[in-house]
């Protein structure tokens, strides 16, 4: 059982530096991804992928104009964000 996201494990956490592209935009991590896509808006998404850490990133995300889809979008772009990565 892995319990937590450390050491051999690291990669497998979403603040790993796991760089993901789409739409021209460059998101550090999948946790940029993945708080960037709650929106719909561009300019709100660059701002996500240009956050110094994941973890602002996430701060940042719980604050944008969430998309009005999002509770059923959500798996499916964690999924593509996963796949995306690996």
């Amino acid at each position: 059982m892995i319990n937590d996201f450390s050491g051999k494990y690291a990669f497998l956490s979403n603040f790993y530096h796991s760089p993901i592209e789409e739409d021209g935009i460059t998101y550090p991590t999948v946790e940029h991804y993945f708080q960037a896509m709650k929106t719909t808006n561009i300019k709100e998404r660059q701002a996500i992928a240009g956050a110094p850490t994941p973890g602002k990133a996430k701060r940042m995300g719980r604050r944008t104009n969430l998309r009005p889809d999002w509770e059923d979008v959500k798996i499916e772009v964690m999924r593509k964000a996963l796949e995306l990565k690996f």
